[in-house]
């Protein structure tokens, strides 16, 4: 074992992960299970999943301004414009991020 590695580096968490691959920003934790639509039918409750999307916002902070969370809006928009649907459609809405609250 190389001692110039310090000892953080070289934890592993949940192979092939080490603590320091992961988030330092945490605070929940999430689960998702999936199946096919007849046996999601059996279950007591089940969702269907319309659409997913992503977006990365630019780098470096420099470059972009931090008050429009502009890859939040586009990801917001593609996976909207995917399921065919508009943002007075939902329900319900539960978007997360890894950075911390202010509140």
């Amino acid at each position: 074992m190389n001692s110039a590695v310090p000892k953080a580096r070289r934890i592993r968490l949940c192979r092939p992960l080490k603590r320091t691959d992961c988030s330092l920003v945490s605070d929940g934790a999430a689960a998702l299970v999936l199946t096919d639509a007849e046996t999601a039918k059996t279950m007591g409750k089940a969702v269907n999943i319309k659409a997913t999307a992503h977006a990365q916002d630019f780098l470096p902070m420099s470059k972009r301004d931090i008050l429009l969370f502009e890859g939040c809006t586009v990801a917001w928009q593609r996976a909207l414009q995917s399921a065919g649907v508009q943002l007075s459609d939902l329900s319900l809405s539960k978007p997360t991020t890894a950075s911390p609250s202010p509140n």
